[in-house]
């Protein structure tokens, strides 16, 4: 196996040095922003956060502009690469590319697109899938889809008890009967989820299987199986920053404590959350959880039984996401 050679990045080389885009919009070049390098952050929704607080720390945008591209909003209708000006990587000196199995001929064109030589960075996506066993969308039809990230076992229940008249103490009990039954072999979920960490590790420049394995069970790092919280998201963010800031960045321990003090109280990608089966919560042995936690779906914050028993009626819930 070829060993690969890491290198730190610098922002940009001077013969580099032009007049950039640094919105995260597809046009538009500022004055201001003439002469900076450009920082290219193609990811998921886990990269939303610091891409849209790099732009904020003033010692770092003085040097640097960044833009953000959401790999998985190509996917949708109106929103894909033909969308995008055929100038649009003009200036980009540094692209951090978040690894995933996702969309796979998105990021061919991606990989098309950007100018030859461009410097990348490439990093991992975060998942935990071996903690919400059950996770899935909900196949029964609706006008809006209610429990985009539901529950497999809810769904199925709620599919048995359709037009039947049943109190919310039933539908729990039988929910966590029927869970119980369908829970698959969680060491072998774990086994296959590091599995998929170290590959990910192995095709991107920067790790984080070790800290993931190491953390998962003192410290909540997902909200549910894709979303982090604000921990995963200190820990890619500065390892990013310094894989990238060379020597030739006079005052990057100054830009590295200003992004630590702005992430500091940060929530993370915590637009809702799903909640830990307390079988799962037992058997990882999950130091965080707390079995009367609230968790927030949207507007929301159900405990454990009340999110259950909602998703099995598929009951409504104020949002403007879907």
């Amino acid at each position: 196996m070829p060993v690969r050679v890491r290198r730190k990045l610098a922002w940009v080389q001077p013969s580099e040095r032009r007049a950039i885009n640094t919105s995260l919009g597809r046009t538009g070049t500022g004055p201001e922003e003439r002469g900076k390098p450009l920082c290219l952050i193609y990811a998921n929704c886990q990269a939303a956060a610091f891409a849209a607080l790099l732009p904020r720390i003033q010692k770092l945008s003085e040097q640097l502009c960044v833009r953000y591209i959401f790999s998985h909003l190509l996917e949708e209708p109106g929103h894909g690469w033909e969308t995008y000006p055929a100038t649009y990587m003009d200036g980009v000196t540094c692209v951090w590319e978040q690894v995933s199995e996702a969309f796979p001929r998105v990021r061919e064109e991606f990989h098309r697109r950007l100018p030859k030589g461009i410097r990348r960075v490439r990093f991992p996506a975060f998942s935990a899938g071996m903690l919400w066993p059950f996770a899935g969308p909900d196949p029964r039809p609706s006008r809006r889809p209610l429990y985009l990230y539901g529950d497999s076992v809810a769904a199925r229940l709620g599919m048995q008890l359709a037009g039947k008249q049943v109190t919310d103490d039933e539908i729990f009990s039988r929910y966590m009967e029927m869970s119980h039954k369908r829970m698959p072999d969680l060491d072998r979920l774990l086994e296959l989820e590091v599995a998929l960490w170290q590959k990910r590790d192995r095709e991107s420049d920067i790790s984080v299987a070790s800290y993931l394995l190491e953390n998962y069970q003192s410290i909540q790092l997902f909200y549910e199986r894709a979303r982090i919280t604000q921990h995963p998201l200190i820990h890619i963010t500065m390892k990013l920053l310094h894989e990238t800031m060379d020597g030739g960045v006079s005052n990057k321990a100054e830009i590295l404590e200003d992004v630590a003090l702005q992430l500091r109280y940060h929530r993370g990608v915590d637009t809702f959350s799903q909640p830990i089966h307390p079988s799962v919560a037992d058997k990882f042995q999950l130091k965080w959880y707390d079995p009367d936690a609230t968790y927030r779906w949207f507007m929301h914050d159900w405990i454990f039984r009340e999110w259950v028993v909602r998703c099995v009626r598929l009951a409504p819930y104020v949002s403007t996401h879907f």
